[in-house]
């Protein structure tokens, strides 16, 4: 029996005897009856008090309820405000996984992108890997090509493969793209690479050469705490300023960009 009907059913029988007792004093029953006809008033009591018993019984349920309730609401707040100001990372176990989720949340990007990427991924060890690399290429492309988007990429361009890709985004003539230039020629420290999505997402992270035999053990993720979005977007415009501009709005440094690009086309032929 659920407490809701065990609560219906004593009240019905205090209201049954309650109404039996008055209409049988009344009707001249009860004088027949001398023990009930004389505690008429003690009986009236009784009823009248279990009827008061159980209402502050009643209240002091409902407000431990509600009290109970009111926790569990509170707890839920304040865990929510935990969640909106903690620390939040989504972790990968493969470089392919992090890049399948680059490339989704480029492919929804609508405001803004700022990408660091040193050029230390030069060749990958699996076609799993390779197919979802290129995967992050289309997405990062078909970004660039939004006119309402901002893609700004910082790189070295260390690799053939790293410069053709900048030079095809500059040949398009995509204005939403912008490349920031570093020359790490005589860096031997190895350089962070990530990406920051919308200002409210960072992703990464690359730091060892695919020739490294502890290469797998990069840590891969995904945070969205907006603390350290700002750190890492704070970082990333310090790098931008102090960058040689490659291309930055229409303005592109053709000079320089032919440079790098004669460099490894001499390699290319020496090794040829």
């Amino acid at each position: 029996m659920t407490r809701q009907k065990a609560e219906r059913v004593a009240l019905t029988v205090v209201a049954l005897l309650s109404i039996g007792i008055s209409v049988a004093d009344m009707s001249g029953v009860l004088d027949q009856v001398s023990f009930l006809k004389d505690r008429i008033p003690q009986i009236t009591l009784l009823l009248l008090g279990a009827f008061v018993a159980y209402l502050a019984f009643r209240e002091a349920l409902d407000a431990r309820e509600i009290g109970t309730n009111f926790k569990k609401l509170q707890n839920a707040v304040i865990d929510q405000i935990k969640l909106s100001h903690g620390i939040q990372t989504l972790s990968f176990n493969k470089v392919e996984d992090l890049y399948m989720y680059v490339a989704d949340a480029l492919n929804n990007a609508t405001e803004r992108i700022e990408d660091i990427t040193w050029g230390s991924r030069v060749a990958f060890r699996t076609q799993v890997q390779q197919k979802a690399y290129e995967t992050y290429l289309s997405a990062m492309e078909k970004a660039c090509s939004k006119p309402s988007l901002e893609y700004r990429e910082i790189s070295s361009l260390s690799g053939s493969h790293y410069y053709e890709k900048a030079r095809r985004l500059i040949d398009k003539k995509y204005q939403s793209y912008n490349l920031g230039y570093y020359d790490i020629t005589n860096v031997s420290v190895p350089l962070v690479s990530y990406v920051i999505v919308d200002s409210r997402e960072v992703l990464g992270w690359f730091y060892r050469d695919p020739g490294s035999p502890s290469q797998d053990k990069e840590v891969y993720i995904a945070i969205t705490d907006p603390h350290i979005v700002r750190l890492f977007k704070d970082y990333f415009q310090t790098l931008w300023e102090r960058s040689i501009k490659l291309k930055d709005g229409s303005y592109v440094n053709w000079e320089l960009l032919n440079k790098i690009g004669e460099q490894f086309h001499r390699v290319i032929q020496t090794k040829g």
